[in-house]
């Protein structure tokens, strides 16, 4: 081999060495070349946190991930082009949950709250007999709580001078304040003064005590009947008619992720939002069902 090819060929390798460096250095910032803008910019990402491990990430129908940890179960994916992504989370034996995420460069989209709910929950009979006396030992639904009450089918906050009640909404039979104080649920009907059971809207609102502004969250398009939250604030619960829906509150992509259970449920007595039990009655029996906690 002659001097000029070796020279040649070192040429080579330490050209290779320097554009790999490049290349590296350029994938470690975080920069990526965007053929859609033939420009270089830098990514972002999308961290996950589910309720169960083992959840399976899907980015725009592609498999990324799956979310682990010993206490949380969570999962960044990394090197995201600024856009929006449709994502997807699965596992089997619950219902999947799915939003459009908007991605900013340099910058990551939490999402802390992905809760998947079992398809098949697990109902349980309480009991038979003497069901009238065990309902009578659940709280009735609240008309005051922290500021907040209801008069005369009337949502009044109490102003921050603690002298005045202002009012927020007309027509409101059910409220429901979160757990974390931050957000007021409550339902409405159309018209005048409400009917024993709630009619007309039928829809489900949020007051938020930070903004002072209320919105609606859900349209149930049955009588609704009960309203609670979920103990991280996050998700709320409504019976409509028969049945029981699970809605989440936050509308990151414009949409609210909500499951419709078919529990031909007769009368709705109680959610234990600390231990995640269900209390409901049918058939003339009591029963009790986990909504997440299996």
């Amino acid at each position: 081999m002659t001097r000029k090819i070796r020279r040649i060929i070192l040429w080579f390798f330490v050209a290779l060495f320097f554009v790999s460096s490049a290349i590296i250095v350029f994938l470690a910032q975080g920069l990526r070349f965007d053929f859609r803008s033939f420009n270089i910019t830098r990514t972002g990402g999308i961290y996950i946190v589910t309720s169960v491990p083992d959840a399976k990430i899907y980015i725009n129908d592609a498999y990324a991930q799956a979310t682990g940890g010993l206490i949380k179960y969570g999962r960044l994916v990394e090197n995201l082009l600024p856009r929006n992504y449709d994502v997807f989370v699965y596992k089997e034996g619950f219902y999947p949950w799915n939003k459009t995420i908007a991605v900013k460069a340099g910058e990551v989209v939490e999402i802390k709250n992905v809760v998947l709910f079992p398809i098949d929950l697990k109902i349980e009979k309480v009991a038979q007999a003497d069901v009238k006396s065990l309902i009578k030992q659940f709280p009735k639904p609240a008309t005051s709580t922290d500021g907040f009450r209801i008069k005369k089918a009337v949502l009044e906050l109490l102003d921050a001078n603690n002298d005045k009640w202002l009012p927020v909404a007309n027509n409101v039979k059910y409220m429901a304040l979160s757990p974390n104080g931050g957000n007021m649920l409550f339902a409405t009907a159309s018209g005048g003064a409400p009917p024993p059971a709630m009619a007309g809207e039928n829809e489900i609102k949020v007051y938020s005590v930070a903004n002072k502004k209320s919105e609606t969250v859900l349209s149930a398009g049955e009588t609704i009947r009960y309203i609670a939250w979920l103990a991280d604030s996050s998700y709320f619960i409504t019976v409509a008619g028969s049945d029981l829906i699970i809605t989440e509150l936050d509308a990151l992509g414009s949409k609210r992720n909500s499951i419709r259970l078919f529990f031909n449920i007769a009368s709705p007595l109680n959610y234990d939002a600390d231990d995640d039990i269900f209390y409901f009655s049918r058939d003339s029996a009591l029963y009790k069902t986990h909504l997440y906690t299996q």
